[in-house]
């Protein structure tokens, strides 16, 4: 009986851990005219394929609460800036998943800033 008890107990510790996972920052957007992008992408994984038009979609996820990260967008003529910015003291380690995806153009010139991924 004991090892049921145990086994269901850390079932009960697993499920609590994978729930308490959520969305932190998320943002989906399209942009016409873009010739330059920028990203500060901090910790995020970045991808970045070549297509007909400009899309970005990104998205935080871990434990905490919506809005510990945001992505922050400026737009500056024919540059689009995007950065991700840590709104809480949580660490890093919190994170299941961070990732920035790109569709870019042909000719758009990009401008990284990166720390990993």
């Amino acid at each position: 009986m004991k090892p049921l008890l145990i086994l269901s107990s850390l079932f009960l510790i697993f499920n609590q851990n994978v729930l308490a996972q959520q969305v932190l920052a998320e943002q989906k957007f399209a942009a016409e005219n873009i010739k330059k992008l920028s990203v500060d992408g901090s910790f995020c994984d970045i991808n970045i394929i070549q297509g007909d038009s400009f899309t970005f979609e990104g998205l935080i996820e871990g434990r905490g609460e919506e809005g510990d990260f945001e992505f922050v967008t400026d737009l500056n003529r024919d540059e689009i800036i995007i950065k991700v910015l840590k709104k809480s003291r949580k660490g890093w380690s919190q994170l299941r998943k961070s990732i920035m995806n790109f569709t870019i153009p042909a000719g758009t010139s990009v401008d990284l800033k990166n720390s990993s991924g």
